[in-house]
């Protein structure tokens, strides 16, 4: 049998549980509330790495050129602007035209890539099939091609002649045309000022071996690396610390450089540097090829106004401008010679939620 000390105990245990059961019920729980911490954390950590070679310089990535061909070129008797019945001609000698490739370089030798031709016929005559196109480089011939079919005015031809694996290609091109057609079938026609030929090549799809480069060629080489500081949750507000660049550079040739922070749309934010910094040329051989790498180094403090860049930071665009290739002439780069870019943040952050 229970005592009643023992049933008062119970009576005053169960008055506990009950009351304890009706304040919690009172409250008002949500589920759906945030518990938001706020902690600080330091970081110390690479932002971004890239590494660039010559499929990053954009004086070889499009390589083209255009020749414009007029009226006088193909006949010079004729009087611009006046009627006149064309007769059909064969095999009449145009040119020597010289392109202009790339200012980029002086030599390049290809892994890959294509040799493409487009002729956009803007005479009021057909340009006829057999029309001759000889390209040349130092003399020597490069490729001849021969029209399979006719190109009536207005008309356009677009084609791959070849492939440019193993070959090598300078800066300067000739063009000589042997030009047929069929005239303008006793109908007069007149030549009017915009009325001419175009001769474009490019050269596409491009992997080099190496290219030579000297006093006035020039060319910027260029990246763009995923950045992401925050992610898409966690907010970080960055209290103080700096931002660590280090540059790797095996390329012979000296860089001003410049990154930027760009949005998730790839506008422009914000620049790390406050103005471009040199990047040393790499340790050149006697023969003005790459021995070694050069280091450069270079610290930038945070400031505040960088928290809402920070925050808002999907990609960081580099950015190389050839400043100096130093005394060698010709350099030589080759597909291997790269630059290794890593920006580290050495930053204390306050972190939410």
């Amino acid at each position: 049998m229970f005592s009643i000390l023992q049933f008062y105990v119970m009576r005053i245990s169960n008055f506990f549980l009950i009351f304890s059961l009706v304040f919690l019920l009172s409250c008002h729980l949500n589920p759906n509330q945030e518990i938001t911490p706020n902690w600080s954390t330091n970081i110390l950590g690479p932002l971004v790495k890239a590494s660039l070679t010559t499929g990053n310089f954009n004086g070889i990535q499009k390589i083209e050129a255009t020749q414009t061909i007029y009226e006088k070129d193909v006949f010079p008797a004729n009087t611009p602007g006046t009627p006149v019945i064309v007769p059909a001609v064969s095999n009449v000698p145009v040119g020597t035209f010289t392109m202009d490739l790339t200012n980029a370089f002086t030599e390049a030798v290809f892994d890959s890539g294509q040799f493409n031709l487009l002729i956009t016929n803007g005479f009021p005559i057909d340009i006829a099939k057999g029309t001759t196109l000889t390209f040349k480089q130092n003399g020597t011939t490069l490729t001849t091609y021969i029209l399979p079919d006719s190109i009536a005015p207005g008309g356009t031809y677009n084609l791959n002649i070849f492939n440019l694996a193993g070959k090598t290609l300078y800066s300067q091109i000739t063009l000589d045309i042997s030009f047929s057609s069929d005239g303008s079938n006793k109908k007069f026609v007149t030549f009017n000022s915009n009325d001419y030929i175009t001769i474009g090549i490019q050269v596409i799809d491009v992997k080099v071996n190496y290219i030579l480069v000297k006093p006035g060629n020039s060319f910027t080489v260029n990246d763009t690396s995923n950045f992401q500081l925050s992610g898409d949750v966690i907010k970080a507000s960055t209290v103080s610390g700096n931002f660590i660049t280090h540059f790797s550079n095996s390329l012979p040739v000296e860089f001003n450089t410049q990154a930027y922070f760009l949005d998730e749309n790839q506008q422009l934010i914000d620049s790390l540097f406050t103005s471009p910094i040199l990047i040393k040329q790499s340790i050149l051989s006697p023969a003005c090829s790459t021995a070694s790498s050069s280091i450069t180094l270079d610290t930038v403090p945070y400031n505040s106004a960088k928290t809402n860049t920070l925050n808002n930071s999907r990609y960081v665009w580099l950015t190389f401008t050839v400043k100096s290739l130093g005394t060698c002439s010709p350099l030589i780069i080759t597909y291997k010679d790269t630059m290794q870019v890593q920006i580290v943040g050495d930053l204390k952050l306050n972190v939410t939620n």
